[in-house]
């Protein structure tokens, strides 16, 4: 190569020839003349050395696509909100698979306790509406639940803000109306329902139901009323929200505000548990913030509730 000459590429002499290129350059020879012999397990064994060397990185090396994939680690457990619940329906192909489905009525799902009964609405009884279904579950969970009973046909469950909700029914005379109100205390699908007359009905023929299962009907609440003897004509529910109303309420005195705070969080109204917390807001303190109000219930209801702490000047 001659005196100072650059080694050559692996390219251009192969790791064979560059393995005896090193093996001259560890004799001392600085090119030129003739080169020195290599006995041939002195020239293997640099060779062998870097093929070896080779072969540990290329092993050591995979691509992206050839590396072991790590297996994920388990899926957590779903969890379900205990504290809400909605109600759903179950169909099955004959009657005798409903009756059978009534004896799970205060079972245990998923962590709930539902209830059972026959939709009064269902001509061929082969239909039962169940409560208490803890929110997060599907369709097929309450599906596989209820087919020890037998085929069933069709589940759901329905979309409701699992909070208790509000009703109105009228009535043709005011005797009517006030005759129904001997129904207000009883228990219907699990729930003490609470009866008055309507405020916002000057002749006394509209009633307020409260404390109604989530998602019930109006056709479900006109036939809880038939089933007990009364013939309302329009019927109403809130069945359709599909989550708790939020309040705002101003006091005249920032100390009413603080009074209802210590008396109503965590309180009861119409059936549901409601928060009642400052309205960080409002510099002065006199205005609150109210969660977890059942869907229907009037304005005026709220502020009939918080003018128990005092004046309430306003209430949306």
């Amino acid at each position: 190569f001659g005196s100072g000459a650059r080694p050559p590429s692996r390219a251009a002499l192969g790791l064979a020839a560059m393995a005896n290129w090193m093996a001259m350059q560890q004799k001392g020879w600085k090119g030129g003349g003739k080169a020195p012999r290599i006995a041939l397990g002195q020239q293997q064994q640099p060779q062998f050395q870097q093929q070896q060397q080779f072969q540990q990185q290329h092993q050591a090396f995979q691509p992206p696509a050839k590396r072991m994939r790590m297996e994920e680690p388990p899926a957590e457990e779903a969890e379900f909100d205990l504290l809400s619940t909605v109600g759903g329906e179950v169909r099955f192909a004959d009657p005798a698979a409903a009756q059978q489905a009534l004896q799970l009525s205060g079972s245990d799902f998923f962590g709930g306790i539902i209830g059972v009964e026959l939709d009064p609405l269902s001509k061929d009884q082969t239909k039962v509406i169940v409560t208490g279904v803890p929110v997060g579950l599907d369709w097929g969970k309450l599906k596989e639940f209820f087919s020890v009973c037998g085929q069933v046909r069709f589940a759901d469950l329905k979309k409701t803000c699992g909070t208790p909700i509000v009703g109105q029914a009228n009535f043709e005379t005011p005797e009517q109306a006030s005759a129904a109100l001997a129904m207000s205390g009883s228990i219907f699908r699990g729930h003490a329902v609470e009866m008055k007359l309507h405020k916002g009905c000057k002749e006394g023929t509209r009633l307020q139901i409260l404390n109604l299962p989530p998602g019930l009907t109006w056709q479900e609440l006109r036939q809880f009323f038939r089933e007990n003897g009364h013939s309302p004509g329009i019927c109403d529910t809130s069945a359709a929200a599909t989550h708790p109303l939020t309040a705002e309420v101003r006091y005249d005195d920032p100390e009413h505000a603080q009074l209802a705070i210590e008396t109503f969080h965590g309180s009861v109204l119409a059936g549901a548990e409601i928060q009642v917390t400052q309205d960080p807001t409002a510099p002065d303190g006199n205005k609150l913030r109210v969660t977890g109000i059942p869907p229907g219930l009037e304005w005026q209801d709220i502020k009939d509730v918080f003018a128990q702490c005092g004046t309430v000047a306003f209430v949306r």
